[in-house]
């Protein structure tokens, strides 16, 4: 499976004339789009597909923004404005944030608006415009939510620094640096916002190397926490306490956030007769300090010299609001499992798979695509997927949603490309070809 930031996507900003001509162009029928409308809605709360056909132009690196009916059915998005006319714009990427929001990449441009990205609200379909703010890149974004804080505005990732966007804003998004320059570079791929507004982050070189010599709190109030300083100074006099120690190295150790968005740090331990126990510490923040608590620890069974127990990417149960993520104990099968936290224990479930690092949550399954397995949010129990030689897949997209699954596949029969969608326990349930669809880009959203 691909681990996150495994892309790297650099938008290039088009000038204003060609802005014009290559993005958003008048719905055939209506009239001239007059000077005094904006931006306000984007008919999306009907689809249960987006995605990008690029086959009316010839650059490869947008299209025009397409969507998938419940019932089967294409048809392009509109986009409204405040003086009634309706346009279709072509996109470079679609992002689904949250359950609410997802944003749009592109050249936005009509009257006297002229943007990059577009947040559309999937309730209530409001547009919010934001200007562009540089390069950027959302890989992390294909597996998980964007963090977002107590007053919902959302963090997102560029090469240069971490943005914080406002999303209740009238008519714009605005967006504010949140690390100070230099914090956050080519070298940062890891970072976690809390409710509260506390950012750790890392500036590390390889993905998943959360070791705690690496990680910095930044605070609300624009303060900086060094963890290794900090969280080891409160805790242990040293890195040893008694005959136990803390492993300081890549998978060892991983801050991270639960259903409510409060921040923990997951850290693994090891006495001098190698039996290893893995500790949460919960984060408050009071009086401009952190304080690090521990809640929950538990021995790791099975474990001996020759392998270290180490935790995968951790994520929130979206069906029973714990925290999971897979798990190896040793070695062998039978040590392999789920990992969880219910915000007062720890619990080992053993199922001799251990969904390593798998982030494709549906609405009931985990879903291991590359082994075509999936596992029961509520039992743990795992299934088997079905595959079909008709067809030949290029691509997946989930949602957390829907127990559906959408991809981009070749059906060898008709020789065409389009959507097949498919259902994690009952195989394929309908394609749809689409024109020139090998070119196609899909995000599921419902």
């Amino acid at each position: 499976m691909r681990t996150k930031f495994s892309n790297i996507w650099l938008f290039l900003a088009l000038g204003l004339t060609v802005a014009v001509f290559n993005s958003c162009n008048k719905d055939e029928g209506k009239p001239q789009v007059d000077s005094s409308g904006s931006f306000s809605k984007a008919r999306i709360k009907d689809a249960k597909v987006l995605f990008i056909n690029p086959s009316t132009l010839k650059s490869s690196d947008n299209g025009l923004l397409m969507k998938q009916m419940p019932d089967g059915s294409v048809e392009p998005v509109y986009f409204v404005l405040s003086n009634g006319d309706s346009l279709t714009c072509n996109t470079n990427e679609v992002i689904s944030l949250n359950n609410e929001w997802i944003m749009l990449s592109g050249n936005y441009s009509v009257s006297h608006e002229n943007y990059k990205y577009l947040f559309v609200n999937k309730n209530t379909e409001t547009i919010l415009g934001s200007s562009d703010f540089g390069f950027h890149y959302w890989s992390y974004l294909q597996y998980k939510d964007a963090y977002s804080d107590a007053t919902g505005a959302v963090y997102l990732p560029t090469v240069d620094n971490l943005y914080k966007f406002n999303l209740n804003a009238a008519g714009n998004a605005t967006a504010e640096k949140y690390l100070p320059d230099g914090e956050f570079g080519y070298g940062v791929n890891f970072f976690v916002v809390s409710k509260e507004g506390i950012c750790a982050y890392a500036q590390i070189q390889e993905s998943h190397q959360q070791a705690y010599s690496n990680i910095r709190f930044k605070l609300p109030s624009g303060k900086i926490v060094i963890m290794a300083q900090d969280f080891i100074r409160q805790n242990y006099t040293s890195d040893y306490i008694s005959d136990s120690f803390i492993y300081d190295r890549s998978g060892d150790m991983q801050i991270f956030t639960d259903k409510n968005g409060k921040m923990y740090i997951q850290a693994l331990f090891a006495n001098t007769n190698h039996n290893f126990s893995f500790a949460i510490f919960r984060i408050d923040l009071s009086n401009n300090q952190l304080q690090y608590t521990k809640v929950a620890e538990k021995e790791v069974p099975n474990t001996n010299t020759s392998a270290i127990p180490s935790v995968g990417q951790l994520l929130v149960n979206p069906k029973k609001g714990t925290v999971m993520g897979g798990f190896f104990a040793t070695y062998g099968n039978d040590s392999n499992g789920i990992f969880e936290f219910d915000g007062n224990e720890i619990q080992y479930t053993f199922t001799g798979n251990s969904f390593f690092n798998c982030t494709n949550f549906t609405a009931n399954y985990l879903v291991d695509i590359e082994n075509k397995k999936a596992l029961n949010l509520n039992t743990y129990q795992e299934v088997g997927i079905q595959t079909d030689s008709r067809y030949d897949i290029k691509e997946y997209s989930f949602s957390r949603y829907s127990d559906n699954y959408s991809c981009k596949a070749l059906e060898y029969e008709t020789g065409k490309t389009g959507i097949l969608e498919c259902s994690v326990t009952g195989g394929i349930l309908s394609f749809t070809p689409i024109e020139n669809g090998q070119n196609i880009t899909l995000s599921r959203i419902n």
